[in-house]
């Protein structure tokens, strides 16, 4: 396996931040291979070139990645990682904790955690999420028709 040097820079970016960090503590950069060096007047130049262009470079891959996501929104896709419970899933849970399943059979039974349950609980709208506090509490059992959730 080839170990990286570790002054091996992954981005102009990234080295650009490096030698500025250098020039902040008195240390010029001169490139053995580019003939540039940061203590003459044509490498400051040169490096000051380097520098818009990674800005261009860094404001350039930001607008990619906004077409890219706004392009993947018009499709319908959606970004994040999955649901662990879904609509229909959550319902049952609803009407099941409604009728009195303790909550470590129920994420027995839909194989999910039982914070995942509280988290998911938790996120619904304002009416759910009231309902959601009291049913993790396990103080008030509201009659609560799942067909009223949203």
């Amino acid at each position: 396996m080839v170990q990286p040097h570790p002054l091996n820079v992954g981005s102009l970016s990234h080295l650009l931040h490096i030698v500025t960090t250098l020039q902040q503590q008195g240390v010029a950069f001169r490139s053995l291979t580019e003939q540039m060096d940061t203590a003459t007047p044509h490498g400051a130049f040169l490096f000051s070139v380097f520098g818009a262009l990674a800005q261009y470079e860094r404001a350039l891959a930001t607008e990619r990645i906004r077409a890219g996501l706004a392009a993947a929104q018009r499709r319908g896709k959606r970004g994040g990682r999955p649901r662990a419970v879904s609509d229909e899933q959550l319902e049952a849970i609803i009407a099941a904790l409604q009728a009195g399943a303790s909550k470590a059979a129920i994420c027995r039974t839909f194989g999910v955690k039982r914070t995942t349950l509280y988290e998911t609980l938790k996120h619904r709208s304002a009416e759910t999420r009231s309902y959601a506090r009291q049913l993790i509490i396990g103080h008030v059992r509201l009659p609560l028709r799942a067909a009223s959730l949203p």
